[in-house]
């Protein structure tokens, strides 16, 4: 399924309510640190398909309260549609949503870079490169591989660095690539029920 899912001033810091040591390296320093903490949580639950039991822990200290908001209406959505077509397969049933492939195996991450996104004073892109083969697969094998690169969005405030959303870059037939905030939203708007309209906001 392919989803469509410098330094700052002491005083506009202040007023936004970050720290005013938070320059941009710093920031970039946080980024790379939370999205570390992320890939760290990936590959200790691996998720396949979007369940409540998976969605604690560290996730809620790592990426930001809507996007944590969306996934738990996802896991909702998964519950409603079997309850209400058990024969036909629900959404986020299976399948690791978060990156490039749900399906195929994973070797390993890499993060490549991050910056501040131009015109904001809060907010990064880091870039995460992901290495796909058969299990045993050497990550430098010169076949048997193949990479895709994911953007991650990562946004500083009171609480500390959160992403906000990924793009997870795939590019195959079965790949997943865009927005998943975005995604996310769209799908459940079949599941109002669920309560992915209540997560616009959540954390503002």
């Amino acid at each position: 399924m392919k989803l469509n899912w410098m330094p700052f001033l002491a005083l506009p810091l202040l007023a936004s309510g970050l720290s005013v040591a938070a320059t941009a390296p710093d920031m970039q320093v946080q980024a790379r640190a939370k999205v570390a903490e992320f890939l760290d949580w990936e590959r200790e639950v691996k998720p396949s398909g979007l369940y409540q039991a998976d969605l604690g822990g560290a996730l809620p200290n790592i990426v930001s309260p809507e996007l944590l908001c969306l996934l738990n209406a996802a896991s909702k959505a998964r519950e409603i549609a079997t309850r209400e077509a058990p024969d036909e397969k629900p959404p986020f049933v299976e399948g690791n949503p978060f990156l490039p492939n749900a399906w195929d195996n994973l070797l390993g991450s890499e993060i490549l870079s991050s910056r501040v996104i131009a015109g904001s004073r809060d907010r990064s892109e880091v870039k995460v490169r992901f290495t796909f083969g058969e299990p045993g697969t050497p990550l430098d094998a010169p076949s048997g591989t193949y990479r895709f690169v994911s953007t991650y969005l990562v946004k500083e405030g009171p609480q500390g660095a959160r992403i906000t959303d990924i793009d997870a870059g795939g590019s195959c037939d079965f790949c997943q690539s865009g927005s998943l905030r975005a995604a996310l939203y769209e799908t459940l708007t079949a599941y109002p029920a669920a309560g992915g309209e209540q997560c616009k906001g959540v954390g503002k």
